[in-house]
């Protein structure tokens, strides 16, 4: 029987010297966090995913718990699933990273050397269990269409060699242009629109469709709905593919990178 893994984590907010604020046994619990935990309570007694599905559902609200990714981590390792980290964010996801293994898969395209300064070409690795693909793009001005050809290129080729069950995305949109944080000059509501496309068909072939978008950066907060808007029309909507981009357009660092990928899944 297929098992399905859904964690809610409410994250706390942090004092002046970046350390969490937490209060042992809080008794005030985040309305947002409850919420969306009735909401998947009544997910899983309707048997939303179908009665072949087991709906295993954690909630934790760090104000008042600690949280322990590699504990829930493991916990889905020891039930065989087999997940890709999709994470489009301006910066490098070094945390994501660190969780790869025992059937997680991650892979990232990312501003580089900007915040945190992880997430070079050396970090890829393939291991037995899982993948590690990082494509470092320049900091600023690398435009729509290399952009949306890199990941034209790169997902299919990731999750041809792990062939996931669930595919995670680190949905950032700080990389539209004119962002105050990120900004890789790309048009975002566009991009995020094909981005979804894509990772649409990719979850469809591998992954019966299973995917989930958290969303992350975007600071621009017009842009930001725009595209988050995009994203979700993709998704509701008929089924279709993705427009291509040129892939003479991808810059040549990140091209050399692509062929090893490509290597890698043949």
């Amino acid at each position: 029987r297929a098992i399905f893994h859904f964690v809610m984590i409410k994250p706390t907010h942090y004092d002046d010297d970046g350390y969490p604020i937490q209060w042992y046994r809080s008794a005030i619990p985040s309305n947002t966090l409850a919420c969306l935990n009735g909401l998947a309570e009544d997910a899983r007694r309707r048997e939303v995913l179908g009665a072949a599905v087991e709906f295993r559902l954690d909630t934790y609200d760090e104000t008042n718990r600690r949280v322990r990714p590699e504990r829930i981590i493991r916990r889905i390792r020891h039930d065989g699933g087999r997940a890709l980290i999709v994470d489009f964010d301006y910066h490098h996801g070094n945390g994501s990273q660190a969780a790869a293994g025992g059937g997680v898969s991650f892979t990232s395209t990312h501003a580089y050397p900007q915040y945190p300064g992880t997430g070079s070409a050396a970090e890829n690795a393939l291991r037995a269990d899982a993948a590690i693909v990082n494509v470092p793009l320049p900091p600023d001005r690398y435009g729509t269409e290399p952009f949306v050809a890199t990941w034209q290129r790169l997902l299919p080729e990731v999750a041809a060699r792990v062939r996931p069950d669930l595919i995670v995305v680190s949905a950032g949109y700080d990389y539209a242009a004119g962002d105050p944080v990120g900004d890789l000059d790309v048009d975002g509501p566009l991009a995020a629109r094909l981005l979804a496309q894509l990772i649409r068909e990719v979850a469809e072939t591998y992954a019966a469709g299973r995917v989930v978008y958290c969303l992350e950066g975007g600071y621009d907060i017009a842009t930001l709905a725009r595209s988050v808007e995009e994203t979700v029309r993709v998704h509701d909507g008929p089924s279709q593919s993705s427009e291509s981009a040129d892939p003479a357009s991808i810059g040549a660092p990140q091209r050399a990178i692509l062929e090893r990928v490509a290597a890698w899944s043949s």
